[in-house]
C-alpha cells in the first residue's frame, strides 16, 4: 500500500469542512394530496437562491451584476450592447429587467391549472412570469409535457412542492422540424442564474428530426447552475442502445452569438460558468457537459450516478489562445459513473489549435469504462508533450473498472506517432502525490444493468455494492466512512414511469 502523500484539494477541501450542504426546500401548504411515497426534502444549509460556495471547495463568481460584467455607464458600452444581450437600454443590471410585481408574496405555483392567483398551469408561464429571485414551486406528481423556456437575466429557484414527485418533461414531434420555433434547448439560460431542487426533467429526442445540437441546459457566458437531487433523462437510444444522434448533451456550453458580435474581444472578460450537481442522477444517450466555445468553467458533482453512452466532458479548441487564468475545472466527489466511450475528450485541429486547460479533482469515486475507450482523449494537437502540459489530475482514492486505455492522444499531423498510456504508464505519469491509491479491476458488485438494458433507464439500483463481503475493496477504502462511488440514501427517487408514447429507441424507465 502506497503512503498517502499530500491530499489533493478537493479532498482537503471537504475534510476542512469547506463543501457546502445542500440547501432545503421551503415547505409548501399541503393544497393537493401528495404523492404516496413522498420524494425527501433537501437538508438545509447554504441558500439554493445564491450558491456561491460549491461542493469541493469551489468558489462560484462574486455577487456582481448578473449576467456579463458590463460597465454601468453609456461610455463604457458601446452602443446598442446592451440591446443586443436583451437589456433594455439604460439598465445596466440583468436583475432590474424583470422586477418584482408589487404586492406579490410567496412562490410561484405549478399545478397544471393555473386557477387561483400565482398559480399558472404550466412551468414555462410560470417562467415568463417570474422575476429575479422568485421560487416556483411545482406542485404536482408525474409528468406533464412543457415546451422549450428561456430563462434571461434571472436569479431563480425551481423546486418540487413538499411531497410532491414532478417529473418536467420535454417530446418535441417530428413536426417541430424549426428551430425557431422549437429551440434544440429545453432551458437556454441567458446571464441567469438557476437553482433547480427535487424535480426530475426528460428529453426525448426524436429520431425524424435533424441531430441539431439537442441539449436540456444551454449555457451562455457568465451562468450559474445548480442541481439538488434531480434527476436528468434522455432518451436518444438506437435498436442497438447506442446513441442515436451524435451530438446531444445534458448541459451545453455555448456563445450567445448578439454578445460575441457586439462584445469581440471582450467577451472572453465575462464571468466564468459555474454548474454544481448534488446528489443527482443523469442518464441517457448523451454527453453531460459539452463546451462549444473556449471558455472557462467549473464544473462540480458531489454524489450522484451518470451513465451514459458517451463522455463526462467534450471540450473543444479554438482559434485564439487562452489566457493564463482560463481553465476548465472539475470536481467529482463519491461519483459513479458509467462512461461509455470515456471521462472526457479534448478536441483540437487545423481551424482550432488551442485549447483551455483542464483541470480535474476525483476523490471516492468509481469510473466504468467499456472497451477500448480511454479514460482521457485528446485529439488534433499539434505536440503530444504540450497537449499533456493542458490536462492536470488529482486522484484520491479512485476505482477504474474496465479501462485499458487511459490517456490516449492523438496528433492533427498522421505521421506523428499517437500516444495510449495504460494504468501502469498512467500511474507513473502523476506520481503518487497526483493519483493516490488507485485501484483497477476490484469492485465487488451485487449487480450491473443487464447488457440489453439501455442507460436512459438505469438506476443507482443497477450498480450496487456487494456488501455482504466485507472485504470489497469499495467498502473499506474512502476516506470520509461511507462506501466508494454513489451513497444511493442520499439520492431522490426515481421518477414515475413515463406515461405516454415514447419515441422510437426510446425505452421507459423503471
Amino acid at each position: 500500500e502506497r503512503g498517502a502523500g499530500p491530499k489533493p484539494a478537493l479532498v482537503a477541501a471537504r475534510e476542512a469542512g469547506a463543501s457546502s450542504s445542500p440547501s432545503g426546500a421551503a415547505k409548501a401548504p399541503e393544497s393537493r394530496a401528495p404523492a404516496k411515497s413522498p420524494a425527501p426534502t433537501a437538508q438545509t444549509g447554504v441558500s439554493s437562491l445564491q450558491p456561491e460556495t460549491l461542493e469541493g471547495g469551489l468558489t462560484g463568481p462574486p455577487d456582481v451584476l448578473e449576467g456579463l460584467s458590463l460597465g454601468s455607464s453609456e461610455e463604457e458600452n458601446p452602443s446598442g450592447l446592451f440591446a443586443a444581450i436583451g437589456v433594455p437600454h439604460g439598465l445596466t443590471n440583468l436583475e432590474m429587467a424583470t422586477p418584482a410585481l408589487p404586492g406579490r408574496t410567496g412562490p410561484l405555483i405549478v399545478d397544471g391549472e393555473g386557477a387561483a392567483p400565482n398559480t399558472f398551469s404550466t412551468l414555462k408561464a410560470a417562467c415568463a412570469t417570474a422575476a429575479s429571485g422568485d421560487v416556483i414551486e411545482l406542485r404536482y406528481n408525474g409528468r406533464r409535457e412543457e415546451s422549450p423556456i428561456e430563462l434571461p437575466g434571472l436569479k431563480i429557484t425551481i423546486r418540487a412542492g413538499d411531497g410532491y414527485q414532478p417529473l418536467v418533461a420535454f417530446q418535441p414531434k417530428p413536426t417541430d422540424i424549426d428551430p425557431l420555433r422549437y429551440p434544440r434547448s429545453m432551458f437556454t439560460l441567458s446571464g441567469s442564474r438557476l437553482t433547480m431542487i427535487n424535480v426530475a426533467v426528460e428529453l426525448s429526442v426524436p429520431r425524424d428530426l435533424p441531430a441539431d445540437s439537442w441539449s436540456l441546459f444551454e449555457i451562455g457566458q457568465a451562468e450559474t447552475v445548480r442541481l439538488e437531487r434531480c434527476w436528468l433523462t434522455i432518451f436518444n437510444a438506437s435498436s442497438g442502445r447506442a446513441a442515436y444522434h451524435s451530438d446531444v448533451a445534458f448541459l451545453r456550453l455555448k456563445a450567445n452569438p448578439a454578445v460575441a458580435t457586439v462584445l469581440g474581444d471582450q467577451a472572453r472578460l465575462a464571468r466564468h460558468v459555474t454548474v454544481a450537481l448534488v446528489d443527482c442522477v443523469a442518464r441517457g444517450e448523451a454527453t453531460l457537459f459539452q463546451s462549444e466555445m473556449m471558455q472557462s468553467a467549473e464544473v462540480s458533482w458531489k454524489n450522484g450516478l451518470l451513465a451514459t453512452t458517451e463522455w463526462f466532458l467534450v471540450a473543444n479548441g479554438g482559434e485564439e489562445s487562452p489566457q493564463p487564468s482560463e481553465a476548465i475545472q472539475v470536481d467529482l466527489e463519491h461519483l459513479t459513473a458509467a462512461v461509455g466511450r470515456g471521462l472526457c475528450q479534448l478536441n483540437q485541429g487545423e481551424f482550432a489549435p488551442y485549447q483551455l486547460p483542464v483541470e480535474i479533482r476525483c476523490a471516492d469515486s468509481i469510473l466504468v469504462g467499456s472497451g477500448a475507450a480511454a479514460l482521457v482523449e485528446q485529439n488534433g494537437v499539434g505536440d503530444v508533450a504540450g497537449a499533456q502540459q493542458r490536462v492536470s489530475w488529482d486522484g484520491y482514492r479512485n476505482f477504474y473498472e474496465g479501462f485499458t486505455v487511459f490517456w490516449a492522444i492523438s496528433p492533427l499531423n498522421p505521421s506523428q506517432r499517437s500516444e495510449q498510456m495504460p494504468f501502469a504508464a498512467w500511474e507513473s505519469h502523476w506520481t503518487p502525490d497526483r493519483e493516490i491509491l488507485p485501484l483497477r479491476n476490484l469492485v465487488g458488485w451485487k449487480q450491473l444493468p443487464a447488457a440489453d438494458k439501455p442507460v436512459s433507464a438505469h438506476t443507482a439500483a443497477d450498480y450496487t455494492l456487494d456488501h455482504s463481503d466485507q472485504e470489497n475493496p469499495p467498502l473499506r477504502w474512502p476516506t470520509d466512512g461511507s462506501a466508494a462511488g454513489l451513497a444511493p440514501e442520499r439520492l431522490p427517487p426515481a421518477p414515475p414511469p413515463v406515461l405516454s408514447e415514447s419515441p422510437p429507441g426510446a425505452v421507459k424507465p423503471n
